[in-house]
């Protein structure tokens, strides 16, 4: 496992988790839910036991599918994404997820329809 069993602090797409258990619950879920999700690393730096990465996110949303939307309806995410990893002695202590949920809800069609402008 390459989660430290001590624990680790994982921030982020408004979860805070602390045990290797939850984590792996959470990559579980969340993988159920972009079943196609691919990260490609744009660019990284490495700094002692810390890891920043520039990250590329691809998915297609299932929950789409699911609610009966058209193939030509279901959102495909593409998402710029940080994030910020420490680790100790070859083991993930810290994983903090940096993305924009405004841009993450809108490409996933979860934000209303903006007001129309006066005329």
């Amino acid at each position: 496992m390459l989660i430290d069993p001590d624990g680790v602090d994982f921030r982020g797409v408004g979860a805070h988790i602390t045990d290797a258990a939850g984590l792996r619950e959470f990559v579980v879920a969340y993988k159920a839910g972009f079943p196609d999700l691919r990260h490609e690393v744009i660019d990284h730096v490495e700094s002692g036991d810390t890891i920043a990465l520039e990250l590329r996110v691809k998915g297609t949303n299932s929950a789409a599918r699911a609610a009966g939307r058209d193939a030509a309806d279901w959102t495909r995410g593409r998402l710029g994404i940080g994030r910020l990893v420490k680790v100790r002695d070859g083991k993930v202590t810290s994983w903090h997820v940096y993305q924009d949920q405004l841009a993450f809800m809108e490409q996933m069609g979860l934000t209303p329809e903006p007001a129309a402008k006066p005329v």
